[in-house]
């Protein structure tokens, strides 16, 4: 190809891309095709539904998982808890090509960012100022709908150390590697 001929693959500079028939118009360097290409915000949906919609089977202390005909009873927590972090790893690996068209790096501000948000929700949490801001506007309700199983793997599994440990193991895993990225 000489210098004059214009790159078929490439638009000048100056010239936007224009859409070719029969192409979705996606850039390749995403290494997106099919259909996250046709459906890219799956990437950032899809993950987090599984991890929510598996997450409503998960029982608390006060009372088990029973709807839709299965009872789901709290010493089975920690089991759901497994299987939601692997469900939702499965879907992130579904949309992985999508996750991949994003610089990792971490920048100074993320840190004071999240140093913020943290002094906030623990502020909001403390002072009960959830409640205090919520019941007016009718939205009380959801200040107890977010109840944690606070499932303490070295009370129950006491005589078990290396159960309880392995769990604590999956537990540090989905909050701090699988939320963060979904």
């Amino acid at each position: 190809m000489s210098t004059s001929e214009p790159n078929p693959q490439r638009a000048p500079a100056n010239q936007p891309l224009t859409k070719q028939p029969g192409t979705n118009n996606v850039p390749k360097a995403t290494g997106q095709s099919g259909w996250l290409a046709r459906c890219p915000w799956a990437t950032f949906v899809l993950p987090l539904v599984v991890f929510m919609l598996v997450g409503t089977l998960e029982p608390t202390p006060d009372k088990p998982f029973e709807r839709f005909g299965l009872s789901i009873a709290y010493s089975a927590y920690p089991l759901v808890y497994a299987i939601k972090i692997a469900l939702t790893m499965v879907a992130m690996a579904a949309v992985w090509p999508g996750y991949r068209q994003f610089a990792w790096r971490v920048s100074p501000l993320a840190f004071l960012v999240g140093g913020v948000g943290v002094v906030l929700w623990v502020g909001l949490c403390k002072l009960g100022l959830e409640s205090k801001l919520l019941a007016p506007i009718g939205l009380g309700w959801l200040v107890d709908s977010g109840a944690r199983s606070a499932f303490n793997p070295l009370q129950n599994w006491p005589d078990q150390p290396l159960l309880a440990y392995g769990f604590l193991t999956v537990r540090f895993w989905g909050l701090a590697i699988v939320v963060p990225i979904v």
